[in-house]
């Protein structure tokens, strides 16, 4: 009986030590928590328009051992001088081509990644609060601008010398100035250095997979990045507004 033991035992032993591997292996494969890798491509793009700030990032994500579904994306930015901090949620798809056609971008959404492949991603972020603090004081200049050339005839058929004499009017208007002055405060870019997170929320695992860089935002990039102040009340009075303002800067390791 102890011989028996013994034989039988042994080969116990070593057929579990033969099979532990690829168990192991085998339970890895099917049950390993998912992953998602970040790689940043290019430069980051600051800017400030009627979606009040904005961040623009490119790059790719690439899934590891299991599929993943992601729901959302924001980036976490916080300014070293002050430690102000502000959040950006993902906002629009931009195309990845250099020269897209002008509807080439779509409201981001949930996105699937299979597992063990990449996908690029192109998105521009906007900080929601501070764009819905916008969103009043630009509807109301609208409204007003409106107000000016509805008598006269319509937009449409007044001739673009015309308009463009009532908009210099216009903008010596306390409404017009007014408003500039609250956008101005409203852009919160300013010179100095910033940490940025970007946290990419899925479904399984509930933790975000994050990231984070830092940039360095000079005073002459920041002052014109802010030139879009006036940009946003001309736009939004129709006038012909070339070129949008940004600041492309580059990662930096936190």
């Amino acid at each position: 009986m102890v011989d028996w033991l013994l034989v039988w035992g042994t080969l116990l032993v070593a057929l579990v030590a033969l099979v532990q591997p690829w168990a192991i292996a085998l339970w890895r494969y099917l049950f390993r928590q998912a992953q998602i890798d970040i790689y940043e491509t290019g430069l980051i793009e600051i800017g400030f328009s009627s979606f009040g700030p904005t961040i623009g990032l490119h790059g790719s994500i690439f899934a590891q051992h299991q599929n993943v579904f992601v729901k959302s994306a924001e980036i976490r930015l916080t300014r070293d001088r002050d430690q102000a901090k502000h959040v950006f949620q993902w906002g629009l798809f931009r195309s990845p081509i250099l020269f897209p056609s002008p509807g080439a971008m779509r409201l981001c959404a949930g996105m699937s990644l299979p597992k063990n492949s990449a996908q690029q991603y192109n998105i521009l972020f906007w900080d929601r609060d501070t764009q819905e603090h916008m969103r009043p004081l630009i509807d109301v200049v609208r409204e007003a601008w409106m107000g000016e050339l509805v008598p006269i005839g319509s937009p449409a058929a007044l001739d673009p010398t015309t308009v463009q004499a009532i908009y210099q009017n216009f903008s010596q208007a306390p409404l017009h100035v007014d408003t500039y002055t609250v956008l101005g405060r409203l852009c919160y870019w300013e010179a100095g250095d910033y940490v940025l997170e970007l946290c990419i929320q899925s479904v399984q695992p509930k933790a975000p997979f994050t990231k984070k860089w830092k940039f360095c935002l000079t005073a002459r990039e920041a002052d014109y990045v802010r030139i879009n102040v006036l940009r946003i009340l001309q736009d939004t009075c129709g006038q012909p507004v070339t070129p949008w303002h940004f600041a492309y800067l580059k990662y930096m390791p936190t």
